[in-house]
């Protein structure tokens, strides 16, 4: 897995992510898709980080199917995003305020933001 920072050079990136072997193989078992390259933006990553957020959590939540605090027709949509190989997002909320989820068609890459960002994504 790879984090990337919205505000980080690419080049700067680490790839240096560690998982307890036992810890990682039980999660694979439930999770229904591959993240791809994670890229968190910089109001995303301080959301999180203001209300002690681990993104590592909202990942394996999104990555598992579970939308978040959406409506119940649009989490069946977006199983159905997910069944027929679309592009997907999750909505959670953190202290009040929302950070989305959204995971490209190709699954090579999760970008973490807020509402407010999402047309430069």
């Amino acid at each position: 897995m790879t984090v990337i920072n919205a505000d980080v050079d690419p080049d700067r990136v680490s790839h240096n992510v560690h998982v307890p072997t036992r810890e990682f193989a039980s999660k694979l078992d439930s999770l229904r898709f591959d993240s791809g390259h994670l890229i968190i933006t910089p109001l995303a990553e301080k959301l999180m980080h203001r209300h002690g957020i681990d993104p590592q959590h909202l990942l394996e939540r999104h990555c598992s199917g579970d939308w978040g605090d959406q409506t119940e027709e649009d989490k069946k949509a977006w199983d159905k995003a997910l069944e027929n190989g679309l592009s997907l997002m999750s909505v959670y909320k953190v202290g009040g305020e929302e950070v989305w989820l959204m995971t490209d068609v190709e699954r090579l890459a999760t970008t973490f933001l807020r509402p407010e960002e999402e047309e430069h994504y």
